[in-house]
């Protein structure tokens, strides 16, 4: 994150212990960071909105709450450390970035047992999504290559004799 001076970004997670984690790694490397939840009450939820916009919070690590109707302007990075588990939460998440027709930039940390969420994610949005491998962090199992699935033979169906 550091190297690719980001401003400010959301990077989602799919559980309020990840969210937790995540916080305390990122502020452990020195980088002003809150966490967004469903368990958190609404008052707080808002003052850590508040505080994004304001840029007094750099990375905000938040589970899919984050992911419809949250409204920050000035976000061009999501990060997603996991991908969600239904295809339209990709989609809510992606649309916090690039917000009033500005340019956004969706990373997504895949490995290979997201291979099958990443293809149901693909079928939605109906696109393939760009895939760059990072120093040290290639997968030693290759991507499986999608097979065309054919359609299925409609058996005619048998006319029954009248009694």
């Amino acid at each position: 994150m550091k190297s690719h001076k980001i401003d400010q970004a959301i990077v989602f997670v799919n559980s309020r212990k990840q969210v937790d984690h995540w916080v305390h790694v990122i502020r452990g490397l020195g980088i002003t960071c809150a966490g967004l939840h469903g368990d958190l009450r609404q008052s707080d939820r808002g003052q850590r909105v508040k505080d994004m916009r304001r840029k007094r919070i750099k990375i905000m690590v938040a589970t899919d709450v984050a992911g419809r109707g949250l409204d920050l302007p000035d976000i061009h990075h999501i990060i997603n450390l996991q991908l969600p588990m239904k295809a339209d939460s990709y989609v809510h998440r992606a649309g916090r970035s690039g917000r009033d027709g500005r340019n956004g930039y969706v990373w997504s940390i895949v490995d290979a047992l997201d291979w099958p969420t990443l293809g149901r994610i693909e079928r939605f949005i109906g696109q393939k999504i760009a895939r760059a491998t990072y120093p040290g962090l290639a997968s030693k199992k290759p991507e499986p290559v999608e097979k065309k699935s054919k359609k299925p033979r409609l058996k005619p169906r048998r006319k029954l004799k009248a009694k």
